[in-house]
């Protein structure tokens, strides 16, 4: 085999794993593994939901933008339960498409994707579409250390979704 297809057949592989990780971490939440989502983090991981196209969450208001210990507080919350903004619970599936990767400096890697998030709760559906951006460090495995979303959302009255009973619990709205 020649040293260009073991590097080619190298790079699938890389791929593979980290279309997995991406896959696996919106499952993760989908599927409120708290414990296990959040040991998808970096120490120094930062997730940011800027509102519009704002290019500094330092300057302009975000919906998220939160440091590794923010969200450990976050997580504890919604782990007690009383968190008004998700009592009950919300439905959620995702779908992620269009991942593409791009290498960045020292290993880490830059990830884009798509993704379509239907959110159920009181009867209701809200349709969340956007744009995730990653980027992925190893530490062991991979793990994450910057991730921004952009998205935008779409209410569908109070009818009854056919369906959307077997949809799979999730951990919080991005938006």
């Amino acid at each position: 085999m020649s040293v260009e297809l073991k590097e080619q057949e190298r790079g699938h592989e890389r791929r593979a794993l980290i279309e997995a990780f991406v896959y696996r971490e919106a499952r993760l939440a989908d599927e409120h593994r708290y414990d296990e989502w959040e040991s998808l983090w970096a120490d120094e991981a930062t997730y940011w939901v800027p509102i519009g196209d704002e290019p500094d969450p330092s300057t302009r208001l975000s919906y998220i933008f939160d440091n590794r210990s923010r969200l450990a507080s976050r997580i504890r919350q919604l782990k007690t339960g009383r968190r008004h903004s998700q009592a009950p619970q919300s439905r959620l599936a995702r779908v992620i498409s269009n991942i593409e990767l791009e290498d960045g400096a020292g290993g880490d890697v830059s990830v884009r994707s798509n993704f379509i998030l239907i959110e159920s709760r009181r009867g209701a559906m809200i349709t969340w579409a956007g744009r995730t951006q990653l980027r992925l460090v190893r530490v062991g495995g991979w793990v994450q250390d910057r991730r921004q979303d952009r998205s935008s959302r779409e209410q569908h009255g109070s009818d009854h979704q056919p369906g959307l009973p077997d949809l799979k619990p999730g951990i919080f709205r991005r938006g």
